[in-house]
Parts: C-alpha cells; sequence; structure tokens
C-alpha cells in the first residue's frame, strides 16, 4: 500500500537525522545508570531496525509512540526506544516470531 510505504520511508529517514541528545535530571540520569547496572548498556533499535526484527512477522503491527508522532509532524528528536503495538491476539504469535 502506497500509504504504509510512504510511512516507512519517513520514519527510515528520520532516524538518520540528527538530534539533539536527551537531557537528564540527576534523577532520570541516576535511575539510568541503575538500569545498565543491573541489564548492561544497550543500544535500541531504530525504526528500520524494527522494521528487520519484524520481518517476516505476519499479522499486522504498528510503530506507535514518539517515532510516529515525528513521522506524523516531520519534527525529529531524540529517542530512548520505539514502540510497537499489535492486536492483543496475536501476542502469541509474535512472542513466537520473536523466539525464533
Amino acid at each position: 500500500m502506497a500509504v504504509e510505504g510512504h510511512r516507512q520511508t519517513t520514519l527510515a529517514t528520520m532516524s538518520q537525522v540528527e538530534v539533539e541528545p536527551l537531557i537528564r535530571s540527576e534523577a532520570e540520569q541516576d535511575e539510568e545508570d541503575a538500569f545498565q547496572r543491573l541489564y548492561g548498556a544497550w543500544a535500541p533499535l531504530t525504526p528500520s531496525g524494527v522494521a528487520d526484527l519484524m520481518d517476516g512477522y505476519e499479522r499486522p503491527w504498528w510503530i506507535v509512540g514518539g517515532w510516529a508522532i515525528d513521522a506524523a509532524t516531520g519534527f525529529p528528536r531524540a529517542h530512548e526506544d520505539v514502540d510497537v503495538s499489535v492486536l492483543a491476539c496475536d501476542v502469541p504469535e509474535l512472542y513466537g516470531h520473536l523466539k525464533g
């Protein structure tokens, strides 16, 4: 569908735009540091990375949240994650897809 292709291009393009890094308060940075001590450092996927991860998943899924707002408004900003939505009835299939 043309609209889906357009939105994917917009998100892919936006994930390559340079934006100012997130500015955290001291409390937010303390929380981030505690998270990384517990789970280790990580790098969030971009929308393109999520599309690669979801390749082969045959049910509908959407990028929502901050990246979707950026795509709709055209105003990129820094992100710490990508929010993905699926239908509740498809959660078992998503689990199976991600488990491999």
